[in-house]
């Protein structure tokens, strides 16, 4: 399963720095139901340090990546442990 994982952190790296937005959050999305991945938020800020603009939308707030990212491994914790299929 190692290899795997590795895997999807060469995919993640791949997509903070070639891809658009939404597909980095879908390859997120996908890695944190595959494993425990505290290695999102890393790559969250990596996202924000390379490409984050304080924006009026957000409030001026830069780091919307990192925000997105730990709010979804948050959830990603909560829902695993509701479900029967995944073992935490």
């Amino acid at each position: 399963m190692s290899h795997l994982r590795i895997i999807f952190n060469v995919l993640m790296f791949g997509s903070v720095l070639f891809f658009p937005w939404w597909f980095t959050i879908i390859i997120a999305i996908c890695f944190l139901f595959a494993f425990n991945a505290y290695e999102i938020l890393f790559w969250g800020l990596l996202a924000d340090i390379l490409y984050g603009v304080s924006t009026p939308n957000f409030f001026g707030i830069r780091f919307i990546f990192t925000i997105i990212f730990t709010l979804f491994f948050i959830g990603a914790r909560i829902l695993k442990k509701r479900l029967a299929y995944y073992d935490i």
